[in-house]
């Protein structure tokens, strides 16, 4: 009996100290998405930024800031780190009505990039559109 309470005392001390470890911060280890001008929010999955050339990777399945925050007049590069194609476009698929000019028109090879320069302001939903569940959101003030 001795022997199993010990067993469940290591066991637990254990757990604790996983989950004590597994909360820290890890910010340092994780690259700035866009370098200096980028600021990473607590979701790494918006960047609020006033530089004028944003960078968005798609890597298959999804795109990297998935959201975004920018100033008008601002670039934005969509690069391609998949295997496959990729169709940057506005929403909603497969119309791509809400921001005409944001469309690629055509797909873009891997290591390919598409820039386009967001000169209206609002909330502007984009996808791939080969790959309509690959999405996102780009807020123009």
């Amino acid at each position: 009996m001795k022997q199993i309470l010990i067993a469940v005392g290591i066991i637990a001390i254990i757990i604790i100290g996983f989950l004590a470890f597994r909360n820290t911060d890890d910010s340092a280890l994780r690259p700035a998405l866009n370098g200096p001008a980028g600021i990473e929010t607590p979701d790494d999955n918006k960047i609020i930024s006033d530089n004028e050339d944003i960078k968005v990777i798609y890597d298959g399945t999804s795109f990297s800031p998935k959201t975004l925050t920018v100033k008008n007049n601002t670039k934005v590069t969509f690069t391609n780190n998949s295997t496959g194609k990729m169709w940057v476009a506005s929403g909603p698929h497969p119309a791509h009505t809400d921001y005409p000019e944001f469309d690629a028109k055509k797909a873009m090879e891997p290591g390919q990039s598409y820039t386009f320069t967001f000169t209206k302001t609002g909330n502007w939903k984009f996808h791939n559109h080969l790959n309509p569940a690959a999405n996102g959101s780009i807020t123009v003030e």
